[in-house]
């Protein structure tokens, strides 16, 4: 799609820029990858065995997305957490690995999954939800996971304990905020056997079609999936949620003064008034909890929810999205990170780096979501 945006954009006037590249993906670029795609199956090209199954029902569809073909060490511990919960991995390769990579990965997961990167991590999820109800129809409990957070090693194995609880649906996050239906965020949802063979949950997935797009993935992917859950689901839990962190911001005392930064840029005006730069965080809790559930709580939250109610994961996109600055970033987790993981999480940002590295067509597709 790109291509055809650059093609047409060095003589398209700038005003009608963002209107052309909001046609050109909606009316042209998503139809015509539909009709490309209707007739899909899967997109898996190989399964390799790793270490035996546990025996525990429990399975986790993580998928992985390595261009430069490395295992970061923040996967290597997540593995490494499941697998003392007695949790197979179904590793999936949106991207091939290195083959040092690749051993370690067999020796860390039950099957790794290789497959051509078509619809992102909804596409490998339909892939995998398909390869689940085909080979494992004894699952008790399925985790659908991705590698857009950065796992903190310190309260990983509390963190997957806890998405396998004895509910038929359990969230790390969820939202309710930015004018939106209100939905699980799809990086973390657990389901039970009961809704993951359950007909709203696989006629969602045979249905859904794995259009290679952010905006189609979030709109017709992760919001329908979890319409698609709640229709089969008898009782369901969120592990992180904006009424849990209010009590821990209530408790603390009026008297702790806080940083601007601990609250994304683009909010930092409704806490502030002219030059100050400290609030206190106890006497001004409600007002932080209101600027969490704006938009999405795992990126406003970033720091808050690590902090305060020990989440070991942050969304590795928050510099690109504009949430804070790098040394913000650097500032805040210094203490919740260790230096091995501070310096692989600032590597990995830095080579993320953020939308002013984006050429002009690129930089209109990101302000629409597209990108």
């Amino acid at each position: 799609m790109l291509k055809v945006v650059k093609r047409y954009f060095r003589n398209l006037p700038r005003r009608y820029r963002r209107y052309y590249v909001k046609f050109h993906h909606n009316r042209i670029d998503i139809p015509r990858q539909k009709r490309q795609l209707a007739n899909y199956n899967t997109s898996i090209t190989k399964v390799v065995d790793g270490i035996e199954d546990t025996g525990s029902g429990r399975y986790c569809i993580f998928v992985l997305y390595a261009p430069n073909g490395m295992l970061q060490n923040n996967v290597v511990n997540a593995l490494d957490a499941m697998r003392s919960k007695g949790i197979n991995v179904l590793a999936c390769l949106n991207a091939p690995l290195s083959s040092e990579a690749a051993e370690v990965l067999s020796g860390k997961a039950h099957k790794v999954i290789s497959r051509d990167n078509i619809g992102y991590d909804f596409g490998a999820y339909k892939d995998c939800v398909k390869y689940i109800k085909e080979s494992l129809p004894n699952a008790l409990q399925v985790l659908i996971l991705n590698d857009s957070v950065f796992f903190i090693k310190n309260g990983l194995s509390d963190f997957f304990e806890k998405m396998f609880l004895s509910y038929d649906a359990v969230a790390a996050f969820e939202n309710w905020g930015d004018n939106s239906a209100n939905h699980f965020q799809s990086f973390a949802v657990t389901v039970s056997g009961g809704v993951f063979f359950s007909g709203p949950f696989q006629t969602f997935w045979s249905q859904y079609v794995p259009v290679s797009s952010r905006l189609h993935a979030i709109e017709e992917g992760e919001k329908k999936l979890s319409d698609a859950i709640l229709k089969s689901a008898k009782n369901s839990k969120v592990l992180y949620t904006c009424a849990e962190l209010a009590v821990c911001l209530n408790d603390i005392s009026s008297e702790v003064l806080c940083s601007d930064i601990v609250v994304p840029i683009s909010y930092r005006g409704m806490l502030m008034a002219g030059e100050k730069r400290t609030f206190s965080l106890g006497g001004r809790y409600r007002d932080v909890i209101d600027i969490v559930n704006i938009s999405s709580p795992v990126h406003t939250g970033s720091w808050l929810f690590p902090k305060f109610l020990g989440a070991p994961i942050i969304k590795k996109d928050t510099i690109y999205r504009q949430r804070f600055q790098f040394w913000e970033v650097q500032t805040l987790f210094k203490d919740l990170l260790t230096p091995e993981e501070a310096s692989e999480f600032d590597t990995m940002l830095r080579a993320k780096g953020n939308y002013e590295k984006l050429d002009a067509a690129g930089l209109v597709q990101y302000r629409l979501g597209i990108g």
